[in-house]
């Protein structure tokens, strides 16, 4: 399959020709996202692109945690679709592409635009559409939780949420939390 690149936000994509590039779309501490049309379905995706993979073991983590959220969740009326992902180069395997249901805006644009809303959620994360379709992206920093006795949701830390979102059992380092917490 032929690849082409381009500029998003100081970082190359290369991408199947099949996308053409639309707009940047942002960038969080993982990856960048930009908006593409997929010329051989005639659908809009974005496409997120996770950088510096192995860079450190943690960061591994964190992508096959949100890929395993983001299969699980598949389907879900209030969850974007991961359509597909893609690593382009092997040799130097650092990079991965998740390319997603595409909405038309966030909640923060939204709440930027005047209309009465609060704005308690981590806002670029809170996707809509036309039709006032919400739905959660990005489970980069999500975790899985088994809500059974004795079993091993493994060691919870205190400093991976952004601080103005963070629950105050979280700042104020609680030795354990759960998951109402999240």
């Amino acid at each position: 399959m032929p690849y082409h690149a381009f500029p998003v936000l100081n970082q190359q994509f290369l991408v199947p020709e099949t996308y053409e590039f639309i707009r940047e779309l942002g960038q969080g501490a993982y990856g960048v996202v930009c908006a593409a049309d997929n010329k051989k379905t005639n659908t809009k995706v974005a496409i997120k692109k996770v950088c510096k993979l192995f860079e450190r073991p943690i960061l591994t983590k964190r992508a096959l945690r949100e890929l395993r959220l983001l299969q699980h969740f598949n389907g879900h009326k209030n969850i974007t679709g991961l359509y597909d992902m893609d690593i382009v180069n092997f040799e130097n395997f650092n990079e991965l592409y998740l390319y997603q249901e595409l909405m038309e805006a966030d909640l923060h644009q939204i709440i930027r635009s005047g209309q009465s809303l609060s704005d308690a959620h981590y806002q670029s994360n809170l996707l809509v559409n036309a039709d006032c379709d919400l739905k959660i992206c990005d489970f980069g920093l999500a975790r899985g939780y088994v809500d059974m006795p004795g079993a091993d949701s493994g060691f919870m830390t205190e400093y991976v949420a952004t601080r103005w979102y963070r629950a105050p059992e979280i700042m104020l380092s609680f030795q354990s939390y759960t998951k109402a917490s999240e």
